[in-house]
């Protein structure tokens, strides 16, 4: 599995689509509302836990969306992948 995972990033990586990539720690803070009250973990619900984040380089949402389809994850019936712009501040 993790040979897939390499390959389909490796590609990305030499096409120049692939700008970042990393797994994301189960622990963590969240920080809520007017009071700011902070809360540990889990952020989600176990069926909806992101794992990591891949940032690509695409002009389009369409673009990004195709190149989402060569994610490895999504060869378990459950697999998901959420493609979203990066909002510019």
């Amino acid at each position: 599995q993790m040979q897939k995972w390499n390959e389909w990033m490796g590609g990305l990586a030499k096409e120049g689509k692939m700008l970042g990539a990393q797994p994301l720690e189960a622990a963590g803070k969240t920080v809520r509302g007017k009071k700011k009250a902070i809360v540990d973990g889990p952020f989600a619900e176990g069926k909806e836990v992101i794992g990591g984040y891949l940032l690509c380089k695409a002009d389009t949402i369409e673009e990004a969306t195709e190149i989402s389809k060569g994610c490895p994850i999504l060869e378990h019936d459950n697999g998901t992948v959420e493609v979203r712009p990066v909002r510019h501040m």
